[in-house]
């Protein structure tokens, strides 16, 4: 499994988006493999402060 620093490291920042996803505020965010319309790579789900209902969704696609 990636971690966010390998992601961070060999892919390129797209956009954030608020996604509906509980992420516990006790780790840095979840990695999991994206393939969608912006392209292939990770996305990084980050806890909110402001709610636990919806949580920051990070696109980093792969360098081509």
């Amino acid at each position: 499994m990636k971690t966010i620093e390998d992601v961070k490291a060999t892919c390129v920042y797209h956009h954030t988006a608020a996604y509906k996803r509980y992420v516990s505020r006790k780790e840095p965010g979840v990695v999991s493999d994206y393939k969608g319309k912006f392209g292939e790579g990770y996305t990084i789900d980050c806890p909110r402060w402001d709610t636990t209902n919806f949580c920051w969704r990070e696109y980093w696609i792969k360098k081509v």
